[in-house]
């Protein structure tokens, strides 16, 4: 499935938990050029098979589409601009602007790859204004995070979620611009040596 240059606005009024664009389950799908905004909870909803299943959601492209204001009436949790579950070998996010993600406790991150996302690229992203992290990761495997620039959050820029026992991510050549001086609670040094790699130069 392709969807490209479409304006997909004011979702979730019948349903909050609706999604701009959610690819389930399915792979070889083309996102690009998207206008999505004034949603009630998640922009872009890729994966849908938890942890390290075994998944069709394999080599999508999502990529330069523009994502903002989203959950600004703060209804729900746990969301995000561009969010991920389950392995997804061979997907790119690229080349995508998302601003101004909100939520009612947690969540709010600009690129969230939530539980199991793996073997994907993130790249060339202008993620900034968000509510919390401007990239936050739970758990993954081999995940390549460059050449971004996450910036102005409203919370912690990185945030890292369950430490495993290999690698989650490559995360090099990075902008990472604080608006309150943090860049991730509790030790980012230590998780950088026992779940990240951090190459290049990133700051």
């Amino acid at each position: 499935t392709t969807v490209v240059d479409c304006t997909i606005r004011d979702t979730g009024h019948l349903f909050p938990s609706a999604i701009g664009i959610w690819v389930g389950n399915s792979g070889w799908n083309r996102l690009f050029h998207n206008h999505i905004f004034n949603g009630q909870y998640t922009g872009i909803s890729c994966g849908w098979e938890w942890g390290y299943a075994p998944t069709r959601t394999v080599s999508n492209r999502i990529e330069h589409n523009h994502i903002h204001h989203v959950n600004h009436q703060e209804l729900l949790s746990d969301n995000g601009g561009i969010y991920t579950l389950g392995q997804q070998p061979g997907t790119t996010l690229r080349g995508n602007v998302i601003h101004d993600i909100s939520c009612y406790g947690y969540g709010a991150w600009g690129i969230y790859p939530d539980e199991g996302s793996s073997e994907m690229r993130v790249e060339h992203n202008l993620v900034y204004g968000t509510k919390k992290a401007a990239f936050s990761t739970h758990y993954g495997r081999d995940n390549l995070v460059q050449h971004n620039i996450f910036a102005l959050s409203q919370n912690d820029h990185l945030s890292l979620g369950k430490r495993e026992g290999h690698r989650s991510t490559v995360f090099r050549h990075n902008v990472v611009v604080p608006a309150n001086g943090r860049v991730q609670p509790g030790g980012w040094g230590l998780w950088r040596l026992a779940h990240y790699t951090a190459a290049g130069k990133t700051g």
